[in-house]
């Protein structure tokens, strides 16, 4: 890892809110107990992560480091096992991306180099539903979760934008963590309500408007009313 000064990184509270949504997202496409080995591997590894980041943060920077690459190495490894779960390639591929968008979306908040932060968080957001679109196409995945992960990711690219930002412009050390919850409880919110009107166009017009393409408006929906309260 590249050392990098954590006073103007991502706050923690906005990274832990963009992370848990990423992780929610995910769960939304496991369908099978085979999945939850490498779903657990992966969560299990970003949330060491964060706790080196925590531990650096609060000075203790040896440790952090340490407990920082075995959390992203413990990821790796569930990456790996995504890649090679038994059910058939289009699982694997769909669990795949789903969880290298978290691990992503972790390397942006938790950043080896903070020039990267925002690119990675992009990237993260764009596998997190690429994930969803995905399991759509290739296996049919149920409306309601279709829309529980799309929605899930879109609230992670809100947490994470709001917690790259909060850092460049009052530090991580910052109490920011009531507005970075609230903020996250808002756009979860928002996404609910969507939810709700996208399930009733697809019920009205279930023919005309494939599940993929639901998921996609939504996300744009998303995209545009978070960036009215950016």
């Amino acid at each position: 890892m590249v050392a990098v000064s954590v006073e103007r990184t991502p706050t923690l509270a906005g990274a832990g809110v963009a992370l848990g949504a990423a992780l929610g997202a995910v769960a939304a496409l496991v369908d099978a107990p085979r999945q939850l080995v490498p779903f657990a591997a992966v969560g299990v590894g970003l949330l060491v992560v964060g706790a080196g980041v925590a531990l650096q943060a609060n000075d203790r920077r040896i440790a952090g480091r340490v407990a920082a690459l075995v959390g992203f190495g413990v990821g790796l490894a569930g990456l790996g096992l995504a890649a090679s779960v038994p059910g058939g390639l289009f699982a694997q591929v769909v669990l795949a991306t789903g969880l290298l968008g978290a691990y992503a979306l972790s390397l942006g908040l938790y950043p080896v180099r903070r020039a990267w932060s925002r690119p990675l968080a992009v990237v993260g957001t764009a596998l997190l539903v690429g994930a969803a679109a995905l399991d759509s196409v290739l296996h049919g995945i149920p409306v309601p979760r279709l829309l529980a992960s799309v929605t899930a990711a879109l609230v992670a690219w809100d947490a994470a934008e709001r917690a790259i930002t909060l850092g460049e412009q009052v530090g991580r050390r910052a109490r920011t963590a009531t507005v970075e919850l609230l903020r996250g409880g808002a756009t979860a919110t928002v996404g609910a309500l969507a939810c709700v009107v996208s399930l009733a166009a697809f019920g009205a017009t279930p023919a005309v408007l494939p599940t993929a393409t639901l998921a996609l408006l939504l996300a744009v929906a998303l995209l545009a009313t978070t960036s009215l309260f950016a």
